[in-house]
């Protein structure tokens, strides 16, 4: 009931009529005058605090002495009203950080230096003197500020959309030192979502450091070579399955494996020999190799290898690639000892690996071929490789003599994540604690070639 039918009840029943023209225009006009009363005392009463304050936000502006811009919208004045009433008054970094936490910013402040020798170091920024009245304020987790159009927060005639002079800002501004320059930092939030590693272009968020060729195996089913600092996608059956955990640094003794067709060779026996020629085909360097072996006895053979290696002792590993089209064939691969144990091999490339561990002056060699075994065999071989330690690594070339592949890294963007979970196509899943850092670097591989790959990286939260 308003105010106006108030008044008429209050009119003597027989002689007053509150329908007539003239009592009722003068009751409207003073309901209506008690009406606008009423709702002020309302309007008064909400805007003892400031956030229903409405038309009367300009007092609490005027009382804190704050200078609105024109276009400023009512979202944000109000957060200019409510980050006033939060000061409490100091200059230091732990001050403006609370401050900035009351009205729900994180932030992180730098005292800019100029470049200082012996302070300094390669790398570091070149500022100059000036810098020392400069501070900058890092926010992190979030952006240039929005206001949205919403109804109860805005006003007639606002955009639907306004990109605010931050109320954070506003407020340094106002309490900095006259004397100095705030500057602002914003950082969006992390992108915490999981990295498949089974894309061909890699995820920006990962960074792969290697000076040196890296072999994987393609999607024509042979292995190539992958540029420095390029981390290769692996390949199984023609289908991608993940990348290979980051290698030590190796050194491969085996001479001579980009031209395969002159590595040295030896035959013995009546009717044993041993012919190669280079092959032409895609990826790795390959020989094919013919060998031929009249007698089954262990002192008749045609092989291919070396001797001398890595005479000064330890372990050691032995690996190389063979296939052949021909079928239910078998080859011998020894090293350091007599043990000729047939291998049987097939159409698909197989990598035979031998590792010892052998005391200094003993003798160190590795032969493949036919020993002892009395057949003729046409084999596809590459990637032989003799390097020291019990890790069968991924083929390096070699010229002349040894060569080495330098370590390789992988960094991955792991801000705002308290771990990191790695999960590998031979079902493994690995957990690792992080610190907190921008980066996290993933661990080195401690197995052999191709036993597993990383096809997936996934952060933990909490």
């Amino acid at each position: 009931m308003n105010s106006a039918n108030l008044l008429a009840l209050l009119l003597p029943p027989v002689s007053y009529d509150d329908k007539g023209p003239r009592i009722s225009a003068e009751l409207a006009a003073e309901g209506a005058q008690l009406d606008a009363v009423k709702a002020k005392s309302i309007e008064i009463l909400s805007a003892v605090t400031p956030f229903n304050a409405g038309n009367l936000l300009a007092d609490w502006e005027r009382v804190y002495g704050l200078v609105i811009h024109a276009e400023a919208t009512y979202q944000e004045r109000l957060s200019r009203v409510l980050a006033k009433m939060a000061e409490t008054g100091g200059l230091s970094i732990p001050y403006f950080i609370n401050l900035a936490a009351a009205m729900g910013y994180d932030i992180t402040i730098d005292e800019l230096q100029p470049f200082r020798v012996s302070a300094n170091r390669c790398g570091d920024t070149l500022y100059t003197e000036d810098i020392i009245w400069v501070w900058r304020v890092n926010i992190l987790n979030s952006e240039i500020p929005t206001y949205h159009f919403r109804t109860g927060a805005s006003g007639a005639g606002e955009r639907l959309l306004a990109f605010g002079d931050s109320q954070l800002e506003t407020v340094f501004n106002d309490l900095k030192p006259a004397e100095t320059l705030c500057i602002f930092a914003y950082q969006k939030p992390p992108d915490l979502s999981p990295i498949d590693l089974t894309t061909p272009e890699l995820d920006l968020r990962v960074r792969y450091l290697c000076a040196s060729p890296h072999a994987e195996w393609g999607e024509d089913g042979l292995l190539h070579y992958a540029p420095p600092n390029i981390w290769p996608l692996a390949y199984k059956n023609g289908i991608a399955v993940g990348r290979h955990e980051p290698e030590r640094q190796s050194t491969n003794y085996f001479p001579r494996t980009t031209t395969p067709e002159t590595a040295p060779s030896s035959s013995s026996g009546a009717g044993s020999a041993f012919s190669s020629s280079r092959k032409t085909i895609a990826g790795i360097p390959t020989a094919t190799y013919r060998f031929t072996t009249a007698s089954n006895l262990t002192t008749a053979y045609s092989l291919v290898g070396g001797t001398n290696f890595l005479s000064g002792g330890g372990k050691i590993a032995y690996s190389v690639f063979v296939s052949t089209e021909q079928e239910n064939k078998s080859i011998v691969l020894y090293a350091d000892i007599t043990d000729y144990t047939p291998i049987p091999i097939s159409s698909m490339p197989k990598r035979l690996m031998i590792k010892h561990d052998r005391p200094v002056g003993q003798p160190r060699f590795c032969w493949l071929g036919l020993r002892g075994i009395a057949d003729v065999l046409i084999a596809d071989v590459n990637g032989f490789q003799v390097e020291a330690g019990d890790i069968c690594s991924s083929p390096i070339l070699t010229g002349s003599s040894s060569a080495t592949r330098e370590q390789a890294d992988v960094f991955v963007q792991a801000i705002g994540a308290k771990g990191i979970r790695l999960i590998f196509t031979n079902g493994d899943v690995e957990e690792h604690p992080h610190n907190g850092a921008f980066e996290f670097q993933l661990p080195l591989s401690t197995r052999d070639w191709g036993t597993r790959y990383c096809k997936r990286i996934e952060f933990i939260t909490n």
